[in-house]
């Protein structure tokens, strides 16, 4: 089963993830994602990882870096379309059409 949810990028250029999506999967507080950039170079996947680059933080939020922002192309104000795939525990990010 899949939903679709839209996020935005903040001013800092940073998207901040709501926690429903990611509490759904039994990610909690100190749970480690790694995100994977798929050929295109316009989207991404993210999934819980022993060895993942982002932690969910004290305050239950996950924020993708401005970096990754920069480097997929999504600016300010930005319409960020998040997929969620339960079957296999993983967020798709792109942009809106």
């Amino acid at each position: 089963m899949k939903n679709v949810n839209i996020s935005t990028v903040d001013e800092l250029k940073r998207l901040l993830l709501p926690s429903r999506l990611y509490k759904a999967f039994g990610w909690a507080k100190g749970s480690k994602l790694t995100t994977q950039l798929n050929e295109s170079g316009k989207t991404i996947g993210i999934t819980a990882k022993d060895d993942g680059e982002i932690l969910i933080d004290d305050l239950g939020r996950v924020t993708l870096s401005k970096d990754l922002c920069t480097a997929l192309d999504w600016n300010t104000a930005e319409k960020i379309t998040i997929t969620v795939d339960e079957n296999s525990k993983f967020l798709h990010l792109s942009k809106a059409s």
